[in-house]
């Protein structure tokens, strides 16, 4: 009995992290299910990292958008812009994405958005043969030399479209993450963003499944 009731938390937990748009807190899982707040959030880190993390070596290819973000913190008090960017990037995590248009996105947490970390980053989720879109930042550079074609808008001179170059993809999955990060977990530490990442990023894949995304979790759990 004891283990059927588990088990039905656990099918309910899925649930409610499925049927979301933006997700939901480890505090409304514990009003939901009336368990405590550590064992609602060891459950939610597990479905995160278990069941949700799709990190496997397939590449992304076709046409490829590929952003950086600070993701949480921001200066408490009016400062200029250069000394607002530079507390940013102490107090916030780096996030890179990358997201073939029309199909899927991959994200990851890194130490920081300067060296070659992050274009190395590119380098091992895409296809050689695929067309990469970024901004202008220099961290880039260099990227024409392992795909078919390198195309950026240049963000800081206010251009943001320019026929089909663009980063309005993948800086909408982002505005999507950040929004929901704000509105249901408040603040994320560094130690446990991969795991909210692979929870957006395998809601953004599953989309489109054509079945509803609590089954496709379901199936995941079953293998």
């Amino acid at each position: 009995h004891k283990s059927s009731t588990s088990l039905q938390l656990w099918f309910y937990a899925m649930y409610l992290m499925t049927s979301t748009r933006c997700g939901i807190s480890a505090k409304q899982l514990e009003r939901e299910l009336g368990v405590t707040y550590k064992t609602a959030w060891r459950m939610f880190n597990l479905i995160r990292n278990q069941l949700m993390d799709e990190s496997d070596d397939s590449k992304l290819d076709g046409h490829v958008e590929v952003d950086e973000a600070s993701v949480d913190g921001k200066p408490r008090v009016k400062m200029d812009r250069r000394r607002a960017a530079q507390l940013r990037e102490r107090s916030r995590a780096t996030v890179v994405a990358a997201v073939e248009r029309g199909g899927r996105v991959r994200a990851t947490v890194l130490p920081s958005r300067r060296g070659p970390a992050l274009k190395n980053t590119v380098i091992d989720w895409v296809n050689p043969d695929a067309v990469i879109y970024t901004d202008e930042w220099p961290a880039y550079s260099g990227l024409d030399e392992h795909f078919a074609a390198h195309s950026r808008v240049t963000h800081s001179a206010r251009e943001y479209v320019r026929g089909d170059v663009h980063t309005n993809t993948i800086e909408g999955f982002f505005g999507n993450l950040k929004t929901g990060i704000r509105g249901n977990y408040k603040k994320v530490s560094h130690k446990w963003l991969q795991g909210y990442l692979n929870e957006y990023t395998w809601r953004y894949n599953h989309r489109n499944d054509g079945r509803a995304m609590f089954e496709t979790l379901l199936l995941r759990a079953a293998v």
